[in-house]
């Protein structure tokens, strides 16, 4: 009788060759990876947010999980960032597609916290550069935003209290 196995690299072989199917409420431990080549059927939900779409937003927002958003509308849009300590590890990514100075701010902008930062700026809030294409990509550690990378100006600002 053939049996599963995992080799010393973790990839599983099954009697009709390599590869496994796994059931729709399939938990993964601590440290899973998947190889390039790994393919989903259903949406993968994570602790932080899940793998999804690009989401457009076409009016000011409030964000509430992690993704890729885009900005556009027929002026500046702001979206606000969740509570850092509700998405730790969360990741976002936003990039405009009109030519407007669209605004992030962190869910403290009213408590005039700098939660947003690339390491040497920071603010509460930053702007995207107006030109189509701006971008800025920002991870979460609980406590504040990181920005990773950025096109474009992306311009650091606290509002006096």
């Amino acid at each position: 009788m053939a049996k599963t196995r995992i080799d010393s690299r973790g990839v599983v072989t099954t009697p009709g060759g390599s590869g496994v199917t796994l059931g729709s409420a399939t938990t993964f431990s601590k440290g899973a990876t998947f190889a390039t080549s790994s393919q989903f059927q259903e949406e993968i939900t994570l602790k932080s947010g899940s793998i999804s779409d690009v989401v457009p937003i076409g009016a000011d927002a409030n964000i509430v999980r992690g993704g890729v958003y885009t900005l556009s509308g027929d002026s500046e849009i702001t979206a606000s960032l969740p509570t850092p300590a509700d998405v730790p590890g969360a990741m976002f990514i936003f990039r405009s597609i009109s030519a407007h100075a669209h605004m992030i701010t962190s869910s403290n902008v009213t408590q005039d916290l700098e939660t947003i930062t690339d390491g040497s700026s920071e603010g509460a809030r930053i702007a995207l550069d107006s030109v189509i294409g701006s971008s800025a990509a920002l991870v979460c550690d609980g406590r504040s935003y990181l920005v990773l990378a950025s096109s474009g100006t992306v311009t650091y600002a606290t509002p006096a209290g």
